[in-house]
């Protein structure tokens, strides 16, 4: 029986083209980056990912926990494949500490690597473990500023105010790793949570399960 699973991003842990779920004229599409027999690079357009066990969908609209990405047609995606080619990793790198210095008022030490940590976003799923930032300070110091503002210019960013563990867990996905980037807000107290620290410690980990269910699920 095939089942059908919803997905952001796809890429078979990095043996196949990397799939990112998107909306084009409003309806959900995966789009990756290929290379024609002319060698003439552009972005294809797939409805869905047929396996052999399972058929992968994106997402509709609604269904997004974070800002999805929108294109209004086919020409609009070909422009952002053009514009990307101009970039570097270090002239992006620039235009984030630009935009993260412009609405964050920190110290340049933080400022790099707050801009390191948001242009690392989008490379997750090339390493085999990431690090994680924990923001502390008195109220109307900017630590929301500092998350609304890694919301607008990370990958595929979650933010999420004391969430619970069932909501770590749905968040992540179960299909594959690297799904989003998750911003936790207001989460005082996940230390003593034993699922959650579990989640932090081996859920990232491509070989590490994580248990689901607890002594609560019937």
């Amino acid at each position: 029986k095939v089942t059908e699973e919803s997905v952001y991003k796809y890429s078979n842990n990095g043996k196949s083209p990397l799939r990112e779920a998107c909306i084009i004229e409003g309806k959900p599409y995966f789009i990756k980056y290929s290379t024609g027999k002319d060698d003439k690079d552009y972005i294809a357009v797939e409805p869905y990912i047929q396996e052999e066990t399972r058929k992968l969908i994106p997402p509709y609209e609604e269904e997004y926990p974070y800002d999805r990405y929108i294109f209004k047609d086919g020409t609009e995606v070909t422009y952002y494949l053009d514009r990307a080619k101009k970039e570097t990793i270090h002239t992006l790198y620039q235009k984030i500490k630009k935009m993260l210095k412009l609405f964050n008022d920190i110290d340049e030490d933080l400022l790099s690597l707050f801009s390191a940590t948001v242009l690392g976003s989008y490379f997750q799923d090339r390493f085999s473990t990431v690090y994680y930032i924990v923001v502390v300070g008195d109220n109307r110091t900017g630590k929301s500023a500092i998350a609304d503002t890694f919301a607008a210019l990370g990958y595929r960013v979650v933010v999420m105010t004391n969430p619970t563990k069932a909501i770590w867990y749905r968040v992540l996905g179960p299909i594959e790793y690297g799904q989003v980037t998750l911003v936790a807000d207001e989460s005082e107290g996940i230390e003593e949570s034993p699922e959650i620290m579990s989640i932090l410690k081996d859920g990232y980990q491509t070989k590490h399960r994580v248990p689901r269910m607890d002594n609560d699920n019937k």
